[in-house]
C-alpha cells in the first residue's frame, strides 16, 4: 500500500475538519434524537439515536435502505449498530409524514436560533454586500452624477 505524505500544515487542516465534522455530526444526531423519536419496544436493538445516526448517514450519501445500510455496517466498527434495511424501513414507516414534518419544523428553528446567536446571518450579509460592491460595473463613476 502507498503511504501519501502530506505537508504539515495539510494534515492540521484535515484534523481540523474532520473533528469539526464530528462535531457538527454529533449535535445533529442529538438534535433529531431529541425531536424525532420512534416508537419502540423495550427490548428493541435498535433506539431512536441508533435510527437517526443511520437516517442522517443515509442522507448524507444520498443512498438507499437496503444498499446505504449494508454498505455502512461494513465500514462500521460496530457493525451489529447499523440495522438492516427492513428494520430500518420498519421503524421509518411506523411515523406518518406529519409526525416527521411536525418534528423536523422546530428542529429546523433551533438551528436557526442558534445560527442566529452566532451572527452567521449578518456576517454572510455583510461578506455579500461587500464583495457586490467590490465589483467594477457597481462602482460609481463621476458620470452618474
Amino acid at each position: 500500500m502507498v503511504s501519501l505524505r502530506y505537508r504539515p500544515e495539510t494534515v492540521r487542516f484535515i484534523t481540523r475538519q474532520r473533528r469539526v465534522s464530528a462535531k457538527v455530526f454529533k449535535f445533529t444526531v442529538s438534535l433529531l434524537s431529541e425531536y424525532l423519536k420512534f416508537p419502540a419496544a423495550k427490548n428493541s436493538l435498535y433506539n431512536t439515536n441508533d435510527i437517526n445516526q443511520c437516517l442522517l448517514q443515509l442522507s448524507l450519501n444520498e443512498d438507499y435502505a437496503e444498499s446505504g445500510l449494508a454498505n455502512l455496517s461494513t465500514k462500521c466498527s460496530l457493525p451489529n449498530r447499523v440495522p438492516t434495511g427492513r428494520a430500518f424501513r420498519g421503524r421509518i414507516e411506523r411515523l406518518a409524514e406529519k409526525q416527521i414534518r411536525d418534528a423536523l419544523i422546530p428542529a429546523n428553528d433551533e438551528v436557526l436560533l442558534i445560527l442566529k446567536s452566532y451572527s452567521i446571518f449578518r456576517r454572510t450579509l455583510e461578506a455579500c454586500a461587500r464583495s457586490y460592491f467590490a465589483l467594477p460595473e457597481h462602482k460609481q463613476s463621476d458620470d452618474d452624477n
